[in-house]
């Protein structure tokens, strides 16, 4: 009988160890990601994040920016939902806020006394693929939405009139890593 009970709980073990290895997509997660800012400057975007899965479809965290050549910074939070979620492979709509601190100095090269700063808050989409249990290679590309920025900081692939626009520039484009504890 102690053998029967034995078996029994090792059986209960192994199906919890399963059940938990199956769940390894939430939970707190860390990422970095880069880019290329396409332009005269020539610069690269660092973006790390930290974030929280709460399910296979829903995640929200923290994301700061920095780029090599400019030296603005981007500090945001983001929440984010998966679209399709596939065993591999998952599609996403992030919705972001993000404040922009641009430095002090202008394109002519004279200071001025005030921060040319702005805020976006919009969608950006992207595309996930998993490459091992708790890693994923994410892309992101696109925004839709609000961007109080100047309209010498758009590339050429943004329209919209006014502070709605969508972007498409090479800037927005950001390819990482993604790992879920």
């Amino acid at each position: 009988m102690k053998a029967l009970y034995s078996l029994f709980a090792a059986a209960m073990l192994l199906c919890s160890a399963a059940a938990s290895a199956q769940n390894w997509n939430k939970g707190p997660f860390v990422e970095l990601s880069v880019g290329d800012g396409v332009g005269d400057s020539g610069y690269t975007l660092i973006a790390p994040a930290v974030g929280y899965r709460f399910s296979n479809r829903w995640s929200a965290g923290f994301r700061m920016q920095f780029d090599t050549g400019i030296d603005y910074n981007v500090f945001g939070l983001f929440g984010q939902y998966r679209l399709v979620d596939l065993r591999r492979f998952d599609v996403f709509a992030e919705g972001q806020v993000s404040y922009v601190r641009n430095p002090d100095v202008m394109l002519d090269g004279s200071t001025k006394a005030m921060y040319d700063n702005y805020a976006e808050a919009g969608v950006t989409f992207g595309a996930s693929c998993r490459l091992w249990k708790g890693l994923r290679l994410t892309a992101r590309y696109l925004y839709l939405g609000y961007s109080g920025s100047s309209s010498y900081r758009r590339s050429d692939g943004c329209w919209g009139d006014g502070n709605f626009v969508l972007d498409a520039g090479w800037n927005r484009l950001q390819v990482g890593l993604q790992y879920t504890f």
